[in-house]
């Protein structure tokens, strides 16, 4: 918080804690934002929790599922409910921005199944939300950042096969959020689905993966 006002002098910055399965904590959230900013113009539904270590769904403990899917899908809910009951009072209307993830087109993700399940709700939760604002001046929209290289994404790397993923796949937080910044900040409409890493995309890197080795994680085996 310090750095970034350091950053951005001119900017305003505010912070409080949320637990976001809490619908009284994602109220309090919306009305602090509103209180602090004037109004509310985007809201990104950015909390996520993964499945650290992964296993099979049979033997991983129910308080590590009711925390993924409490997190993901219940936070998700909360949020969007607390933003654009907000939104839809202000003049302006507003942008409300939901995030996707590994599981979100429908494939299989064993050993991270409740994850997953969370991530493939997301379109269907987009197309609901887009139909329920499409006669007010509130906006839903899906982001898909891809393989993100955070703390979360790299502390859960267990194999030399997984790190060789994520050096080809994982790009860097700053690169992917100048790609979606702007886009989300601009976007017009409402439903729209952003992808920062295509189809395309990924079979770029991996005709590239030279170049990608040891990115982010060394991939000796010795370091697992």
């Amino acid at each position: 918080m310090r750095q970034l006002q350091q950053q951005h002098p001119q900017g305003q910055m505010h912070q409080t804690t949320c637990d976001v399965t809490q619908a009284d904590q994602m109220q309090h959230l919306a009305a602090f934002a509103k209180e602090k900013l004037g109004q509310v113009d985007i809201w990104v539904n950015n909390a996520g929790s993964s499945q650290i270590p992964k296993a099979p769904l049979a033997d991983t403990a129910i308080e590590q599922i009711q925390q993924i899917v409490g997190t993901n899908m219940l936070g998700t809910l909360l949020g969007s409910q607390a933003a654009i009951q907000t939104m839809r009072t202000q003049a302006s209307g507003g942008k409300l921005f939901l995030i996707d993830g590994a599981g979100s087109r429908g494939t299989a993700t064993a050993n991270t199944a409740s994850y997953g399940s969370t991530k493939a709700a997301m379109p269907q939760l987009l197309r609901s939300l887009a139909a329920e604002v499409k006669t007010t001046k509130v906006s839903v929209h899906l982001v898909s950042p891809g393989m993100v290289a955070t703390d979360l994404l790299l502390k859960g790397v267990s194999s030399p096969t997984a790190a060789k993923i994520v050096n080809i796949l994982a790009e860097d937080p700053r690169v992917v959020a100048a790609w979606l910044v702007p886009r989300m900040r601009g976007v017009t409409g409402n439903g729209k689905y952003f992808k920062y890493l295509t189809a395309l995309g990924v079979l770029g890197r991996f005709l590239t993966f030279r170049k990608r080795r040891n990115r982010f994680l060394p991939e000796r085996t010795k370091h697992f």
